[in-house]
């Protein structure tokens, strides 16, 4: 019997350390992503990206995510000869396919 609790905190610490590893990279990722997207002929004054979806590092492995939310906030473009701002936009992409040299 003690063999069998030792096992199960022993899973438990694993598997806390696991989501723990898994929380850290998809919070690493997001940050990466906000730092490198570039709003095509516009400007944004902040960029936040949340990649959903669990377990985040089987995601990766496959390079292929089922959600990510990108909120660009303060967006300022051209239109024609007009200066135009956007307060807030939100593109809500599904089943996005990572290529390339993307680490």
């Amino acid at each position: 019997m003690r063999a069998l609790r030792i096992l199960l905190i022993v899973a438990v610490v694993l598997g806390g350390a696991l989501v723990g590893i898994d929380r850290l990279a998809v919070a690493y990722a997001e940050s990466e992503a906000a730092s490198r997207v570039k709003l095509s002929g516009a400007g944004s004054e902040s960029l936040e990206i949340d990649i959903k979806g669990f377990p985040f590092l089987t995601q990766v492995a496959d390079k292929r995510f089922g959600e990510v939310e990108v909120v660009a906030r303060g967006v300022q473009a051209t239109a024609g000869s007009r200066r135009i701002r956007i307060g807030e936009l939100t593109a809500e992409l599904r089943d996005v396919t990572v290529t390339g040299d993307w680490a």
